[in-house]
């Protein structure tokens, strides 16, 4: 490739992006974890009394305002007006905060998720790890 073609693509890239913008400058945030056993680092089964459908069932029913996603009866997680918690590929857990303009808002819904989740995780003796992938387990 030469250099003017090079050139070419950068401008083409740049405007791409810019002109995708907008005018919206707000930010979304989506943060994965993994559902694990607190002492062994596990990850938890999806079934079961310490597996991640109970962990979205007892979350969900402690929201006001929650619609549940089900896919063959099984529930894959929940819509709030703040944020949507799904299961991911890999037995992830992501919460997907709806944008906002401040950052600060951003942080005080994604506290308030850990908030809500930690009795649960207690109860469980289960943790949330926020890291690439789930080197225990497979």
């Amino acid at each position: 490739m030469t250099s003017q073609s090079r050139e070419k693509l950068r401008e083409r890239l740049i405007s791409y992006f810019v002109n995708g913008a907008g005018t919206d400058r707000r930010l979304g945030v989506e943060i994965e974890h993994f559902l694990t056993d607190l002492r062994s680092g596990e990850t938890l089964p999806y079934d079961g009394p310490r597996g991640m459908e109970e962990f979205l069932r007892r979350f969900a029913a402690s929201l006001p305002e929650i619609r549940p996603i089900r896919e063959e009866g099984h529930l894959l997680g929940f819509e709030t007006p703040g944020y949507t918690i799904t299961l991911e590929p890999a037995a992830q857990l992501e919460i997907s905060i709806v944008p906002e303009n401040s950052i600060r808002t951003i942080r005080e819904i994604y506290e308030d998720f850990l908030k809500k989740a930690s009795p649960i995780l207690r109860d469980m003796d289960a943790v949330l790890q926020t890291c690439g992938y789930q080197p225990r387990s497979r």
